[in-house]
């Protein structure tokens, strides 16, 4: 058997029956005595200690178990938990907040040696052949050389050849996006992300306009085929992080649109949409929020 270095400070309810690790750890984590758990495999015992040691031993004493057939999981208190949740939680948007506080540091000193032909290049597209849905090039200024022209194309599901009919037959027809939250697969969301970007690499485009994140209010609205959150802001948060960080980790630039409130396309050029302050941060830019927390480089409106 295993037994902890100690030896004592066992909860009520130790060796209880459960089928998995996991199975017991939710039962230490039920009880706000119990730091740690002890699994025994062959026989489903699940044994609950007060006192949370790293060191952990095997006792053949009376033990005809083979190997491993122990484990353990360090539980805490429920406070303690919950504890290390919001300290975790902190932590990450603190580092968030860090990486945009350089990124707004590198782009006001690039901005004091801009001239206003430069910082006009940045806020318009030129004409180009390029075939892309939108070209920005910031070095036609003349001031800012080093900039590389912005290739930006549609869109979140494949490369949209319909700028430039010589590419047609070209691009691979992936999935909608609201196939691929019917996955409620993060890894799946990941690898879609991959194959996607490959293509734009191959065809020159450094932007993608995607992926589409509006939370869906009527199932048949033009666009809700677009959405990687469907009917659900949770769902969303989850399935974009993996998005985002595949993309920009090749080097391609993730857009997340359309913000904000944009659910309907019959008429969406007129209409107003209202919608409650706890609506807005609790449905609606939970995704949008998830995707700024992975660093998502553009937002479209």
């Amino acid at each position: 058997g295993v037994r902890l270095d100690n030896g004592i400070g066992a909860v009520k309810g130790s060796g209880e029956v459960t089928r998995t690790l996991q199975a017991c750890t939710d039962l230490c984590r039920m009880r706000m005595d119990c730091g740690q758990v002890v699994f025994a495999a062959d026989f489903g015992g699940c044994f609950l200690f007060q006192e949370a040691v790293e060191g952990l031993k095997v006792w053949t004493g009376n033990s005809t178990a083979p190997p491993g057939t122990y484990s353990s999981a360090v539980c805490g208190s429920a406070v303690d938990m919950a504890q290390q949740f919001v300290d975790a939680k902190k932590q990450r948007s603190l580092a968030v907040q860090a990486e945009w506080s350089k990124a707004e540091q590198r782009a006001q000193a690039l901005l004091k040696t801009l001239q206003p032909q430069d910082k006009f290049a940045l806020l318009h597209g030129v004409d180009s052949e390029s075939g892309f849905a939108g070209f920005l090039n910031p070095s036609s200024g003349g001031g800012n050389p080093t900039a590389k022209p912005l290739a930006m194309n549609d869109g979140p599901q494949g490369f949209n050849v319909y700028t430039d009919p010589g590419l047609a037959g070209t691009s691979t027809q992936f999935p909608s996006l609201l196939t691929v939250a019917a996955s409620f697969s993060p890894e799946t969301s990941r690898r879609y992300a991959a194959a996607i970007v490959e293509e734009f690499i191959g065809k020159g485009s450094n932007v993608l306009l995607g992926p589409d994140l509006e939370v869906n209010r009527v199932a048949n609205t033009g666009r809700s085929f677009e959405s990687l959150s469907g009917e659900d802001p949770f769902l969303g948060a989850e399935l974009v992080r993996p998005f985002v960080r595949e993309v920009q980790g090749k080097g391609i630039i993730a857009t997340i649109k359309h913000w904000l409130d944009n659910n309907q396309e019959k008429n969406r050029q007129e209409l107003d949409v209202d919608v409650s302050d706890r609506a807005q941060h609790e449905v609606y830019m939970l995704p949008f929020k998830a995707a700024i927390d992975a660093v998502a480089g553009a937002v479209m409106c």
